[in-house]
């Protein structure tokens, strides 16, 4: 049986959604290891150290967020319509958390360390 173009269209999007949050995931685990790796070796005595721990925390959100958001978009892939079960009420009220927290996470990461780069320069 061939597949519609809507058929096409759905596979392609759930394709570049997941590989979106796989490489923000990747993104923020890296991040994380660079930081763990070379903090005590390139800054001997940092100002602001507190920005680490919440650069880190906030990776750590951001991978959390797009593990939930991938798990969450697999769960939906043969959803047909919102029919009130559990599966479609998480859909759309905890994926979109999940995908917010993911986002706010990255930023909030990238801005801290960032801060802390230019204080520490």
């Amino acid at each position: 049986m061939p597949y519609t173009e809507e058929e096409k269209k759905l596979a392609e999007e759930s394709k570049l959604l997941h590989d979106y949050l796989k490489h923000l995931s990747t993104l923020c685990t890296g991040s994380i290891l660079i930081i763990a790796a070379f903090l005590e070796k390139i800054i001997t005595h940092p100002a602001w150290k507190f920005l680490v721990a919440v650069s880190i925390a906030s990776f750590l959100v951001s991978v959390v967020g797009t593990v939930a958001a991938q798990t969450f978009a697999l769960s939906t892939m043969h959803e047909e319509g919102g029919d009130g079960t559990v599966v479609s009420i998480v859909s759309i009220f905890v994926a979109p958390v999940a995908l917010i927290a993911a986002w706010a996470g990255f930023l909030v990461g990238i801005v801290s360390i960032g801060v802390f780069a230019i204080k520490n320069l």
